[in-house]
């Protein structure tokens, strides 16, 4: 029903990461410690058979615009996950050191995970908590 997986949560250093944010390696470890417990969550987009970042889009509702997102989550990273440090050459031929841990996605109940379990692309990404970040 599930299926183990690595997920390279965020990479560390003094370069931004795609979502522009500069993540330490001391910072990573403060991270880690709230990975345990945490979803996994996505957006498939069935036109183009892959996972998207995470999408959002607008709605009025009672005369107001509101944010809505129509990702979900299709696992969980274990209570007792191993977290780690480990460089990997990326894409654009940049070797970058990752905050690593273990999660489980349900590829039974959403098929599509299946081929993130495959390594066939796929990267994560992560969501900042915008009422708990500190920008010092």
């Amino acid at each position: 029903l599930i299926s183990k997986c690595k997920v390279k949560v965020c990479y560390v250093g003094d370069t931004p990461n795609r979502n522009r944010s500069i993540i330490t390696e001391d910072t990573a470890k403060i991270i880690a410690k709230s990975l345990p417990g945490s979803p996994i969550v996505g957006y498939y987009n069935e036109e183009k058979g892959d996972f998207e970042e995470h999408n959002r889009y607008f709605t009025f509702k009672n005369g107001k615009l509101q944010m809505k997102t129509n990702t979900r989550p299709y696992g969980f990273v274990d209570l007792n996950a191993k977290v780690w440090f480990a460089k990997y050459l990326d894409d654009d031929g940049v070797e970058r050191e990752y905050l690593v841990t273990e999660g489980w996605l349900w590829t039974k109940q959403y098929s599509d995970c299946q081929r993130v379990v495959e390594g066939k692309g796929n990267n994560q990404s992560m969501e900042l908590d915008e009422e708990t970040l500190d920008a010092r």
